[in-house]
């Protein structure tokens, strides 16, 4: 048990390895009624201190590794930008995610039909120089983009248990709404990641609709991960 999240072992059940790297998060609290409009009705918002939160995160997926080729990544690094939030489904804590952004078509393609999530083809600019890091995502046909410089600094830490960074990263569950307001869950499993402060500098934000404005008003809450390798399952229904 994780801070009250379990970490069930997908044993056979996974079906692929994902290797998440150089993972920036950048948090910000929010008064549930400001998100809970954009949360299908059949998932509760998870809180934390009696605030709801909204998540963004920039990684590369530096390879995509089936069951049963284990060397293979059969896709090029690509960086990724997620947005997200925090909710449970009959008690069981998850993520569900309000856009995913990538340049990678087969991913947005492939991922969007057999996981049902919101991804979105765009533009993305990634360069890394020595502890320098930058992203930028344009949204294809649309004005939408996200830009940030970031630098990671200090020694990496588990977060203490129970603390709101164990809160906001040991989450194994992911979650995401049919149009019939069917409900399915996903299952990932990996080690608890070890956080990194982080310096970040946002030039751009309009990519983070409908919440850039209310976002701005505060400081957010920043980290860095140098990254995990993830188990991912199959998606399934909710019973």
């Amino acid at each position: 048990m994780l801070g009250g999240f379990s970490l069930q072992p997908l044993l056979n059940q996974w079906i692929m390895k994902q290797n998440w790297s150089d993972l920036l998060f950048i948090h910000w609290s929010m008064p549930k009624n400001v998100i809970a409009p954009y949360i299908p009705k059949s998932l509760e918002l998870d809180s934390y201190d009696h605030h709801a939160w909204l998540s963004v995160v920039l990684f590369c997926m530096e390879g995509t590794y089936l069951r049963g080729i284990p060397k293979l990544s059969v896709f090029r690094s690509f960086p990724q930008i997620n947005f997200r939030t925090y909710v449970r489904y009959n008690g069981n804590p998850g993520i569900f995610f309000l856009s995913l952004d990538t340049s990678h078509f087969l991913t947005y393609s492939f991922s969007k039909k057999l996981y049902k999530l919101p991804f979105f083809h765009a533009l993305m600019d990634y360069k890394k120089n020595g502890n320098e890091l930058y992203m930028k995502c344009s949204r294809k046909n649309e004005k939408a983009q996200l830009e940030v410089n970031y630098v990671p600094f200090g020694e990496p830490k588990r977060p203490k248990k129970d603390s709101i960074e164990q809160w906001l990263t040991e989450r194994y569950r992911m979650y995401t709404v049919d149009h019939s307001g069917n409900v399915f869950f996903c299952d990932v499993e990996h080690n608890p990641m070890k956080l990194q402060s982080a310096d970040a500098r946002i030039l751009q934000n309009s990519l983070l609709f409908p919440f850039q404005h209310e976002l701005k008003k505060q400081q957010p809450f920043v980290y860095f991960s140098k990254g995990v390798i993830a188990k991912v399952g199959l998606l399934q229904k909710c019973k």
